[in-house]
Order: structure tokens, then C-alpha cells, then sequence
């Protein structure tokens, strides 16, 4: 289909038609830069899960309008990683100083990308400011007051957030200098983006990028809050600012002596307080007059000059990379809820991009969302009414997905990610020295699954054609995944043939019976998860930041195996317990009912997720266990569970556990939430339960 212009509301309708007839509502999303990346590439920026019954259009539009759903943002590294990818960004000759200064400059560009994406989920919503102790402490602000902001306050985030949550009583100021700024930034990404022969080399692709995602973002912002017809803004003229001479040509002698045609450092800050000193003057007394910034200079600067700066933290990509955002959020000083449409977070992604896609599970079609393309028109109707270019694609376009370890040093040649072991794998530990330990590997729990089941099904499989199932575009990415199933005698491998053994069939089956027992007993056979399990027992917590006798960049793959395995669980800032206890029903009702007492405290109802930390904690009793013995004693009635479901609790989102389910008659990996209250009874938001033993 050709592109269209359409509204949110429009594009909205044609979201929930991409999802009418799938029965899971994960939507991927990405987005593309035409220039910077090479043509049908594409930036994944994670996984969004609609919260709404599949098939019903009515429920699904809801949740779309309402942001009735969950993002979960990748982290940091695995993005930064992509992008250096997508950007061609190359390891370079040390020796040459200037292809090592624009490596360096590049990589710095490509850490400000990541911020001025942080600073998008600011700007929406997603997550808020984090203002000054003294600042904070006054708001909202219960007499008029007025803002004055500065180009850090627009684009990141802060301006919108007051122009949200403090108006009507707040009053907005915008100088002129600002204006100018983000128009000459604007200028500079028109100026690369319009050259007959663009700069190909990585230093300009990352510079037209960044340029791109700043002064379009910011551009809007000031945009949004004009056309917001409930939003008050007062504005003044370039030539009412002071020393204007800065930018403009005066022939008045007594300025021409100042000699002002001699740039000066932190010009800009000084109109802006300039501006803000002249509006203080023409208002009543007692009027406050903020500065709306997060550099410190300017704040100190204003606190000199008897302005009361609005100070906020610098945003930084970590605030933004990582986490799991909802779109419902509540309004910080009032009782309401602050909703984010899932329109808006594409309209904001494909203004700093150009364009952004969203996708579903199976990716076999998708929307494009493209604020800006080289067949694409602009016309001053589509601003006033927030339209954007929008068309259905048969296919999502390929994301630059990192399948490799997170934590391993990269380099990056020809866009594909290539792995090396770091320094401090290299450089074995005491407890190495002393004892022959086995290899340890790192790989996708997942992925392994999947080569698992196609190993079995073909019976002998070809490595190039392994490599082609997991898209891997570096053949040495498989080696990890062959050495682990021939450590286990999983496979026999002769001149890269692949022939499954018996050990694989019993494992499959296991994995599809979800046989716990068995998916343990089989991948001990694997010498280095033995160890492992072996280290585990002994240790019985492995905290986050002990000293363990093998690598640790292969100690998620080994707790998600032992997780999966029902031999280990970890709790969030605590380390990885080991879970190997799997009492009877009798005297699980007693341990569960004991623990229950000790949280209740005298409260009828305890945190599910706490209680079942509990349990790993001091019982060693795995979720999964905790969960089948529960309902057997409760069945055989041992116990009497009462839960009550309430709002998901998703304060507690750090608290994971990997899971293994059938998908579809298929055994998959699944990351389940503790807290949440869905894991003891699915479906269901059991947030909390009470238990009462009964005495035989």
C-alpha cells in the first residue's frame, strides 16, 4: 500500500486491524533513519505487549488509545551494540590518528543517540524529571508562576512535563535564543540530509543521525505546545532580547566599542537569563520566575543573579534502556491517571528517526510511520493536524537483532557483530589455577531450544544450515552451541554434520512433557552445567557480586538453564539461590504456612511474590514446586488458600524467573513477573494470598 496521511486516531483503527486476528498481542517496534542506515534496515527497540482479549476490536482499540500496555526497552548495550552495526562503525587502526579520532567521535555519537532517545520517553510521559530536592518540594505551585526555558529544558523532556502536570497555574516562556538554537540545529540536519553527494563515512552517518533525532524532536516539542490550544505561552521578539549584537549587525557606535562581533562563551546562557530578568521586571512582585534547565552552569548562574532556577538531572540513556515502561502512569501531585497513547509513542519515535514501524508477533505484516522520507511532501496542515505518513507493509523490515553475549567486547565489521573473549576472561582466578574446571559457554537459552527441536526433527543437520536457522551472519556464533550438545553427547558432529543422538531425543521429550526432573538429570550430562549445579549446592547462594570459579559471562546462560531446570531461582539484589528442595504436600503445608505467618505479621494477606521469595530464600523451595505443592495440599486439604486479585503490582518488575511452558504445543522459554500475581493462578492477578492450615 502507498503511504497515506493519517491522523492518530486513524492509525490507531489500523493498529487494532493488524492484531484482530493474532492470538498473542506483542507488537515489535523499530525504527530506520534512510540516510544513516543502509536501505531496509532497521533499529529494534523492543517488544510492546498489549493488555487487552485477543479478537475483540472494541477492547483492543481501548487498550491502544489508553496505553494499556507494556514496552520492554532492551538494554543499553545490546542497542548501543546494534546501532554501532547498522552504522558501520569499525574497528580502526590505532596507529592513524585521524581514523582513530573519528572512531572516537562517532562512538561518542552514538552514546548522545541513546540519550536523545532517553530523552523521547521523557517527553512522552513514559517516565518523569527528576527535579531538585528544593524545586520539588514547592510543587505544584499554588500561585501563578512562569517558566522560563532553555534548550535542555525543551528537548529534554522537562518543558512538557511542566506544561502536563503544572499548568494552568505555570506560565511558559520560551526566549528567543532557544527558538534559534533549535532552528540552526535543524538547519545543520537539512544542510547533511539535502548535500548532493552525502558523506558516507561512519563519523557523518552518526552526526546526520544524531542531528536528525535532536532537532526534529525538539522542533515538534515547541510545535505541540503552540498548536496545545490549553497551554499558555508567552513569547517576545529576537530584538527585544539583550546583546542582541551577538547575532545582529548594530551600527550604533556605543555598541560597536562593546566589540560584541567576538563570540563569547555561554552567550546563549546569558539571553536567557537576560529573558527572564525582563519578564520578572514587568510582573507584579512577587511573581516567581523560574529558569527551567539541567546545566548546572546556567542554574548557577541564575541562583547569582537572584533567578530561582527549576533544576533537573541531565537524562541519561540508562533512565530510559532497560526497564519495562506501561502507559498508564499516575499523575505525581494529583489522584488521576496520565495515559500515553500507543499512537503517540510512534508519532515521537518516527519525528527523531524519520521512521518507525510496529509490527506483530509473527512480523508478517506491519505499519510504517514516516515523519520524513525522499518521496514524502510537508505541508503546514500536517503539523496543525498531527498528521504523519502512514502505510501497511506485507513484511516487517529486518532489525539489526543482537544475538550475541551482552557482556563479551564487540567489534564490528560490516555490520555483523563479532565476538572476542575480554580480558578479564582470560586471566583465570585462584580457584581455576588450582582446579581443572570445564569449558563454560555462552548462547540464548531460547535459540538453543529451537536448534534442539530442529536437530531432532532432521536427525542430522548441516552447520551452515544451523547457522541459517539462527540467523547468525558470523559462522564462529554456533560454536558455542555445537560444543555445548557435544559436551553432553547430545550430537556427533563429522565434517560439520550434525547427528542427533539418543540423549537429544530424551531431552526433547522432556522439554516437551515439561519434565523437570529429566530437562535436570539430562543437561547434567553437559560437564560445565554440572559444575555448576555442583558449585550451586555447595554454595547454596551465588550473590550478584561473589567471586566465581568460572567465566562470568556465561553465568546467565547456567542460571537460566537452572532456573528452567527447577535447580535455582534468583531474587532481584540478592544473587541466585539454589532451589533444589521438593518436599511432600504434608510438610510443605506446614513450611508454607509458616512462612505466611512470618510476613503476615497480624495482616490477613501477604504478597504473593514475597512469599514465594521467601521460599527460595530460606526453604530452597523452587516457584514451580512451590506452586504444584500448593495446589496439591490445597486439593488434598492440607491447606485452605484464599488469594485476592487487585491491580498487577509491577513495582516489583525486577523480580524474574525464566520458566519453561508449551507455546502452541511447543516448549519455550518464558519470563514470568512474581509479583504480578498471575504466576500462582494464570489469568488471574492473585496479588496476594492467605493461608490457613487444617488440622486433620
Amino acid at each position: 500500500m502507498e503511504h497515506r496521511l493519517s491522523s492518530k486516531s486513524q492509525t490507531e483503527l489500523r493498529i487494532a486491524e493488524l492484531l484482530i486476528s493474532e492470538n498473542t498481542l506483542d507488537l515489535s517496534i523499530s525504527v530506520a533513519e534512510e540516510q544513516a542506515f543502509a536501505p531496509g534496515q532497521a533499529l529494534a527497540l523492543g517488544v510492546l505487549s498489549l493488555k487487552a482479549q485477543p479478537g475483540a476490536r472494541e477492547t483492543l482499540l481501548d487498550a491502544i488509545r489508553i496505553g494499556h500496555f507494556e514496552w520492554q526497552i532492551p538494554e543499553v548495550h545490546e542497542v548501543e551494540n546494534c546501532l554501532k552495526a547498522l552504522l558501520e562503525i569499525k574497528e580502526t587502526n590505532k596507529q592513524n590518528a585521524k581514523e582513530q579520532r573519528n572512531h572516537e567521535r562517532a562512538t561518542d555519537r552514538v552514546r548522545r543517540i541513546l540519550d536523545a532517545v532517553a530523552y523521547g520517553g521523557m517527553r512522552l510521559g513514559l517516565t518523569y524529571p527528576r527535579f531538585d530536592a528544593h524545586s520539588l518540594a514547592s510543587m505544584p505551585f499554588r500561585r501563578a508562576s512562569t517558566v522560563v526555558a532553555d534548550t535542555s529544558g525543551v528537548l529534554q523532556g522537562a518543558l512538557d512535563f511542566v506544561s502536563r502536570f503544572l499548568r494552568p497555574v505555570v506560565r511558559i516562556k520560551v526566549p528567543a535564543i532557544v527558538h534559534m538554537e533549535i532552528v540552526n540545529q535543524a538547519d545543520r540536519f537539512l544542510s547533511e540530509r539535502r548535500a548532493l553527494r552525502p558523506n558516507p563515512s561512519m563519523s557523518a552517518r552518526s552526526g546526520l543521525l544524531l542531528e536528525h533525532s535532536l532537532s526534529q524532536a525538539a522542533q515538534r516539542v515547541l510545535l505541540r505546545l503552540e498548536l496545545q490550544p490549553d497551554t499558555e505561552i508567552e513569547r517576545h521578539g529576537l530584538f527585544g532580547d539583550p546583546l542582541r549584537n551577538a547575532f545582529q549587525h548594530d551600527g550604533d557606535p556605543e555598541w560597536s566599542e562593546l566589540n560584541l562581533s567576538v563570540p563569547l562563551h555561554n552567550y546563549c546562557d546569558r539571553l536567557i537569563v537576560e529573558a527572564a530578568r525582563q519578564h520578572q521586571s514587568q510582573v507584579a512582585p512577587g511573581h516567581p520566575v523560574l529558569i527551567l534547565t539541567s546545566d548546572q552552569g546556567l542554574a548557577r548562574m541564575a541562583l547569582a543573579e537572584g533567578l530561582e532556577p527549576l533544576f533537573f538531572q541531565s537524562v541519561k540513556s540508562t533512565d530510559f534502556f532497560g526497564r519495562l515502561l506501561t502507559g498508564i502512569n499516575f499523575n505525581p501531585f494529583l489522584a488521576q491517571l496520565h495515559t500515553i497513547s500507543l499512537a503517540d509513542i510512534l508519532w515521537e519515535l518516527a519525528t527523531m528517526f524519520g521512521k518507525a514501524y510496529i509490527s506483530n508477533a509473527t512480523e508478517s505484516r506491519a505499519l510504517e510511520i514516516a515523519a520524513m522520507g525522499d518521496n514524502l511532501t510537508w505541508a503546514p496542515f500536517h503539523s496543525r493536524d498531527d498528521l504523519l505518513w502512514v502505510r501497511l507493509l506485507e513484511e516487517a523490515p529486518p532489525k539489526n537483532v543482537s544475538v550475541q553475549p551482552l557482556d563479551s567486547d564487540l567489534t564490528f565489521t560490516s555490520g555483523t557483530a563479532q565476538v572476542f573473549p575480554s580480558d578479564r576472561d582470560r586471566q583465570p582466578t585462584l580457584e581455576q589455577a588450582r582446579i581443572a574446571r570445564p569449558v563454560f559457554y555462552r548462547f540464548n537459552p531460547s535459540l538453543m531450544l529451537s536448534l534442539i527441536e530442529l536437530v531432532w526433527e532432521r536427525q542430522k543437520l548441516n552447520e551452515t544450515e544451523a547457522q541459517a536457522h539462527l540467523n547468525f551472519k558470523d559462522p564462529a556464533a554456533i560454536s558455542d552451541y555445537r560444543r555445548f550438545l557435544t559436551s553432553g553427547q547430545f550430537i556427533d558432529v563429522a565434517d560439520k554434520d550434525w547427528q542427533a543422538t539418543d540423549h537429544l531425543g530424551e531431552l526433547w521429550s522432556a522439554f516437551r512433557t515439561l519434565n523437570h526432573d529429566s530437562v535436570a538429570r539430562l543437561l547434567k550430562l553437559v560437564p560445565s552445567f554440572s559444575a555448576f549445579i555442583q558449585e550451586l549446592e555447595v554454595r547454596r547462594i551465588i550473590e550478584n557480586k561473589a567471586d566465581i570459579p568460572f567465566s562470568r559471562r556465561a553465568l546467565s546462560t547456567y542460571q537460566i538453564l537452572a532456573e528452567v531446570a527447577c535447580l535455582g531461582a534468583s531474587i532481584a539484589d540478592e544473587g541466585f539461590f539454589e532451589t533444589a528442595a521438593n518436599p511432600k504436600p504434608t510438610e510443605f503445608a506446614k513450611v508454607a504456612v509458616r512462612r505466611f505467618s512470618e510476613l503476615a505479621n497480624g495482616e490477613g494477606l501477604v504478597s504473593v511474590g514475597l512469599w514465594l521469595e521467601s521460599l527460595i530464600r530460606h526453604d530452597h523451595i523452587h516457584p514451580i514446586v512451590a506452586r504444584e505443592r500448593l495446589h496439591e495440599a490445597d486439593s488434598s486439604g492440607a491447606l485452605r488458600v484464599l488469594t485476592e486479585g487487585s491491580t498487577t503490582d509491577t513495582r516489583h518488575d525486577d523480580h524474574l524467573l525464566r520458566v519453561l511452558i508449551l507455546d502452541r504445543g511447543k516448549p519455550a522459554i518464558q519470563t514470568v513477573h512474581l509479583y504480578r500475581g498471575d504466576f500462582l493462578i494464570p489469568t488471574k492477578a492473585s496479588v496476594s494470598l492467605r493461608l490457613e492450615e487444617i488440622s486433620s
